[in-house]
């Protein structure tokens, strides 16, 4: 049976190190970032509830602490008092669930929904923007800048 030119090629070389190193170091950039981010607000889960939005949102709301309910997942949707915000009522529903009125549960959460974020910034800026230290340096600076402090250390913002 012949073969085609295309069968005959021959096989692809093996990928050299300097191929193997770029295309492990967006991967060791990523795990930076999560282990500087995590570093940055380590002590986050220690933090209590304060007093300026916590109380209506979660310490004496009386849907969050019921957990997640049908009742409850039709109010979230349905709530229209300070701002239409579905998403974060059953998060906090959810937390309530697991942790009860711990701020552990609601602090780990909010951790890890920034690392996520961190995460898919990186992500989104080496697609849009091509290379990897630009977009790692971009993320960084998002997931450790002091303003995103209130964003991650309290439960609700």
């Amino acid at each position: 049976m012949p073969t085609s030119p295309a069968d005959s090629s021959p096989p692809a070389a093996a990928a050299s190190p300097a191929d193997r190193a770029s295309r492990r170091l967006p991967l060791l950039l990523a795990f930076l970032l999560l282990a500087a981010t995590t570093l940055a607000f380590i002590n986050v889960p220690r933090c209590d509830f304060v007093t300026l939005d916590d109380p209506y949102y979660v310490t004496e709301n009386i849907h969050v602490q019921q957990g997640l309910t049908l009742q409850n997942l039709r109010w979230a949707f349905t709530d229209f008092n300070a701002y239409w915000i579905p998403l974060t009522w059953l998060s906090l529903m959810l937390d309530y669930q697991v942790g009860g009125l711990s701020p552990v549960t609601f602090h780990v959460t909010n951790l890890l929904f920034h690392l996520a974020n961190a995460l898919l910034l990186f992500a989104f800026l080496r697609r849009a923007a091509g290379g990897v230290w630009r977009p790692a340096l971009a993320a960084a600076l998002f997931s450790l800048h002091p303003l995103r402090v209130e964003s991650v250390a309290w439960v609700t913002e």
